[in-house]
């Protein structure tokens, strides 16, 4: 069985990378004859994730398309660029009219069908990039794949996502498109998610919340452990709250605004040491390695803070999360290996893009142990660092029984899910009738 992992296209970043690494591990264990076919842009790095074929991106096939509908214009196709984002509309149908296509793209096009026809299955894994802020770059590329899978009968799985804001009606009806062509569409928090797909019109048939795909992330071995912490400068056995910063993502720019990121971390550093921890590296959200170590400069002897080098195994980072007393993060995946660890975890937020993941994922606590510190409130005296962090500290206890209870329940509607999927994919290529197995296992999966 040849399955195709749709993986959002963005690399560099470690939580990316984690889902990825989940996923075809997952597949594999369950599905253990399955071939994995990757869409990807040439040249992106993967992580270690065994043999696998790379297939061209849509998006990247289908922006290239678009940009030539633009250069022609409407003269050439008509209607098709006569609503919004009509030159994408135009390029899905371009692939599969592609004898008015130049030879160049004309191959391209027809390799596009070619590996998708050669497919059995469709496999989304977990992101964050159906909202309204990637609407052309993910949403409708997404929506159009999905489609070409759903029109020939095959299972399509869209797992472990984050949704929204939808407030732009094109972004709704693509993500409720997919939601209908689907066999599942699982969530990765219980609240804010669910309440965006139906207020989309998505059926609620359709919808699971399953928890983040690299909940179950292995970690790595205790000596490389070991050996990254003695490296950043952290004592033998020295507790440490393990902490993230960014100074920018893939929506824009976000806080550069120091004098709060000071003021949090010298709040937690006078308690105990503070490990800047990278989740990126490259040109996909920056280089957090070089920015923790500009703003541990600027913190200078207010506290005890290390930053950490560039990371590049996100299971090391699971394991940095694991030893570690508390979390303070602004990476969503440090925020989910703390819960899966049951480590008392606070969440940084800054701008509307972190601010909508962290209180998605907050959303597995109880109200009273939902700690998020905005680092534009914290500069501008709206919020008090120190008072934050010491009910931080206080609740900690309770924090980690919350988690725990969570994780549980979490780890337990995954492995039924993952199961009741496998069944599904191995249903199909036992029968060899996609299209009438295709609704009998949407049933089974969404029940």
């Amino acid at each position: 069985m040849r399955i195709w992992l749709d993986q959002g296209g963005a690399y560099g970043n470690l939580g990316d990378e984690a889902m990825l690494s989940c996923a075809v591990a997952r597949l594999r264990r369950l599905i253990p004859d399955c071939r994995i076919v990757i869409s990807a842009q040439r040249g992106q790095p993967l992580p270690e994730v065994g043999a696998y074929e790379q297939v061209e991106s849509p998006a990247k096939l289908l922006h290239d398309l678009a940009a030539a509908v633009r250069r022609r214009g409407g003269s050439w196709l008509g209607r098709r660029l006569e609503h919004s984002h009509g030159d994408l509309t135009a390029a899905g149908w371009l692939i599969h009219q592609s004898s008015l296509l130049p030879p160049e793209e004309r191959q391209r096009a027809r390799r596009m069908l070619e590996a998708i026809d050669s497919c059995d299955a469709y496999y989304a894994v977990g992101a964050a990039n159906l909202h309204d802020w990637s609407l052309r770059h993910h949403v409708l590329p997404r929506a159009w794949t999905v489609e070409q899978f759903a029109a020939k009968g095959k299972p399509v799985f869209i797992v472990g996502q984050t949704v929204g804001p939808l407030r732009h009606r094109a972004t709704a009806q693509a993500v409720r498109a997919m939601a209908m062509a689907s066999d599942a569409f699982t969530l990765r928090d219980p609240e804010l998610s669910d309440q965006w797909m139906r207020w989309a019109g998505a059926p609620a048939s359709r919808l699971l919340v399953t928890g983040d795909e690299a909940f179950d992330l292995p970690e790595a071995e205790a000596a490389q452990v070991d050996q990254y912490l003695y490296e950043a400068g952290l004592g033998k056995d020295e507790p440490y709250t393990l902490a993230h910063i960014r100074g920018k993502n893939y929506v824009g720019s976000i806080s550069g605004n120091h004098r709060g990121l000071q003021a949090i971390l010298a709040a937690l550093g006078r308690r105990e040491s503070v490990l800047l921890c990278p989740m990126s590296y490259g040109s996909h959200s920056g280089d957090d390695a070089a920015f923790a170590r500009e703003v541990t400069s600027a913190l200078g002897s207010q506290a005890r803070c290390v930053a950490g080098s560039s990371i590049r195994d996100a299971k090391l980072a699971r394991a940095l999360v694991a030893r570690s007393r508390r979390v303070v993060a602004l990476s969503y995946h440090l925020q989910v290996f703390a819960l899966a660890c049951a480590r008392p975890l606070a969440c940084l937020i800054s701008g509307d893009y972190y601010r909508h993941k962290a209180h998605a994922l907050l959303a597995w606590l109880p109200v009273s142990m939902r700690f998020a510190a905005d680092i534009d409130a914290v500069a501008a005296g709206e919020q008090d660092a120190t008072i934050w962090v010491q009910r931080f500290h206080d609740a900690s206890d309770s924090l980690m029984s919350c988690e725990a209870e969570a994780a549980k329940w979490i780890a337990q509607r995954q492995d039924a899910f993952h199961h009741q999927m496998a069944q599904a994919m191995r249903t199909v290529r036992r029968d060899g009738v996609a299209g009438r197995v295709w609704e009998g296992s949407r049933r089974r999966t969404a029940a």
